[in-house]
């Protein structure tokens, strides 16, 4: 492994402003009607039981979508009718669920066309190994060998040089309907979410690009989120968690959430929600409760390790009671708020542990943090340039650029590496550190293991103890395998 130049002399591709893909989407309180002939009901078996699917359907006249037997959680698809025919057996819970309730969680910083070089040329700027020490883990053997993590997203891109490697495709599944996981048959994708995620996660060490946090890990993609919008169904993010479980994942990655509020029809950015409309109830959000945590447990007694960002928005969870999140509020999970340097590009020695202003906080919501990237909007309104200098190339770009989070993007979108930002990016170097001490086990551990160890090694940063911005403290990697 060589470190060589950040980035080659290449022209700018960027956007001046920002493709945001928020989590954080307030749905107001109380029943909506539906919003066409056709709808998606998610059903629950109030006793968790499983019941026969196909009778579900044929009974109340829908179309079964998924069956998740094991934990007693059905999709059925038809019109109010349906609705109320399901909703009639008084032994089931009945949920209109919209189909884009749950957002992937990452800010987006503008393309850039950064080219594929060899000798991991990208490492020199991967600022969030050296923030949670994760060459020095390296230096032990652990590498991630023998675990796998199951990567719950918009799909992979298997035929990056950087993700190739590690990406199982036999096991590989999409829940989402009309779309493979395989973002390499949809080129007109220029900007993908689950590939950006599992580069952080395990790019492999292959003299290409860059390096994940465990580089030997194996990836698994388990689509449940539709391309190019990076939103989906709840039923989906469920169906993926239990099949996750089933093949075995160590590690289960959930850079996506769901937001139900009391009140308020705007998303964390102030501005009108343009996506799905759904408004559920509080007997509805007790029912999807009800099935994000039975998925949850299921996957927590199989033996995954589940995490997740606190989401963005910038909300103090500690004092936002009249909101939640799925799954981050479930039990199970781990949660990791994001952090990141600000302005590393102008100065390399500033601290790479500064809170990211987008990111949820609160000592009742965090439960760690780890690099997500951060955003200084001062530097983005005045677009000042920045000249990094390593080795004998220098290169200028937008400062803030540099701290974000450079990752895979897809090739056939012509975007090989990408900077971005967020609690998804933050997760994601959560779940590295996990398949690191992992690997160090044999390749199996009992998740309450897993979590007492990523707490134990956790840098404790900002007030002693569990704080609001950091939970117990930033993960890292030397610390979790020594």
């Amino acid at each position: 492994m060589h470190r060589t130049p950040l980035l080659s002399r290449r022209r700018l591709l960027y956007c001046v402003q920002f493709l945001v893909l928020l989590s954080a989407w307030q749905l107001p309180f109380g029943r909506g009607a539906d919003t066409g002939p056709t709808a998606t009901w998610l059903v629950v078996s109030q006793d968790g039981r499983a019941r026969d699917g196909d009778d579900l359907a044929r009974l109340s006249g829908g179309a079964l979508e998924h069956e998740i037997a094991a934990i007693g959680v059905y999709t059925v698809i038809g019109d109010s009718a349906v609705g109320k025919r399901l909703t009639a057996d008084p032994g089931l819970r009945v949920v209109r669920v919209g189909s884009a309730d749950v957002h992937a969680a990452s800010v987006v910083q503008p393309a850039l066309t950064l080219p594929l070089i060899d000798d991991d040329f990208y490492l020199a700027g991967q600022w969030a190994l050296d923030a949670i020490d994760a060459p020095e883990a390296w230096a032990t053997g652990q590498r991630g060998r023998g675990v796998r993590v199951a990567v719950l997203d918009t799909g992979i891109d298997p035929t990056h040089p950087d993700l190739a490697p590690n990406v199982n495709v036999a096991l590989a599944r999409s829940f989402v309907h009309g779309q493979t996981w395989d973002v390499s048959t949809d080129p007109s994708v220029h900007i993908d979410h689950g590939t950006h995620i599992a580069g952080i996660i395990a790019a492999a060490d292959n003299a290409f690009g860059m390096i994940g946090v465990a580089p030997e890990a194996e990836i698994v993609p388990v689509q449940v989120l539709r391309r190019p919008t990076g939103d989906g169904d709840l039923a989906a993010v469920i169906a993926g968690i239990v099949y996750a479980a089933d093949i075995g994942a160590d590690v289960i990655n959930l850079s996506l959430a769901f937001r139900w509020a009391h009140s308020g029809s705007v998303d964390d950015q102030g501005t009108e929600d343009p996506g799905d409309d759904t408004v559920y109830s509080a007997e509805e959000v007790s029912a999807l409760m009800a099935a994000v945590n039975r998925a949850a447990a299921y996957a927590h007694e199989r033996g995954s390790t589940i995490i997740t960002g606190t989401a963005n928005g910038g909300t103090d969870g500690n004092h936002d009671r009249d909101s939640f999140y799925l799954p981050r509020d479930s039990p199970h999970l781990i949660t990791v708020a994001a952090t990141g340097p600000l302005g590393w590009a102008r100065n390399p020695g500033v601290s790479l542990d500064t809170p990211a202003a987008y990111s949820n906080r609160g000592q009742s919501i965090t439960d760690l943090s780890a690099p997500g990237g951060n955003v200084d909007w001062g530097l983005v309104a005045s677009n000042v340039l920045c000249t990094v200098t390593s080795g004998p190339v220098s290169v200028t770009y937008p400062c803030w650029f540099f701290d974000g989070v450079v990752s895979t993007a897809p090739v056939a979108g012509g975007f090989l590496y990408q900077f971005r930002s967020g609690t998804s990016q933050a997760a994601a170097h959560a779940s590295g550190v996990a398949a690191l001490i992992i690997g160090k086990a044999g390749g199996s551990m009992n998740p309450a293991h897993v979590r007492a160890r990523l707490r134990a090694s956790a840098e404790d940063l900002g007030q002693p103890g569990k704080d609001a911005l950091y939970g117990l403290g930033r993960v890292n990697a030397f610390r979790a395998v020594y």
